[in-house]
Formats: structure tokens, sequence, C-alpha cells
């Protein structure tokens, strides 16, 4: 697989990259070199997301990719997958 991703599989990536206890906030692509990989986030996502600050005092927001997701990726299973973030009990409020 390789060229550029299309909408199709971006939406496929988004339904499973969310859920009632998810909240999709991006893509993630193998580089066309291999040697890296591309994420394409939803500003307007992160906006929404709660803050927190890090152990160095750095404000951030949490978000997570699947290791499964990335070795399908990897291995040339998937042209894209998604970036997402767990809803908490608190986020839902």
């Amino acid at each position: 697989m390789s060229g550029r991703t299309g909408k199709a599989q971006e939406t496929q990536a988004g339904k499973e990259g969310e859920s009632e206890n998810t909240k999709l906030v991006g893509f993630v692509r193998l580089s066309s070199t291999g040697k890296s990989l591309n994420l394409s986030i939803k500003p307007e996502v992160i906006a929404q997301l709660p803050i927190y600050e890090g152990k160095n005092g750095d404000k951030m927001v949490n978000a997570f990719i699947t290791i499964k997701a990335i070795d399908e990726l990897i291995d040339d299973k998937k042209e894209v997958t998604s970036i997402s973030h767990f809803i908490q009990k608190e986020d839902k409020d």
C-alpha cells in the first residue's frame, strides 16, 4: 500500500478510533520513506480536550495510538489508523 491515503481509509480509521469511551483526535500514517510516522491532528478537537500539567510543568493533552495499530502500519496491513483520546467520566460532564 502506498500513495496518498484517501478519504475512505480515514473514514474507516475514524470509525475505529471513536466509540462511546474515546474521541477521534486525528490520524497517523507511515511516511513515504517508511522511516517515520506522520500525524494529522484535528486542532478543534485538541482545543476541547482536558489539559493536564506534566512533571516538567508543561501543559499537555492526552491521546493514544494502539501498539497493534502501529504494527499494522509498519507491516503495511493498514495505510492509516486513528489517534484517539480516552473520555474519562469528568470529560463527559
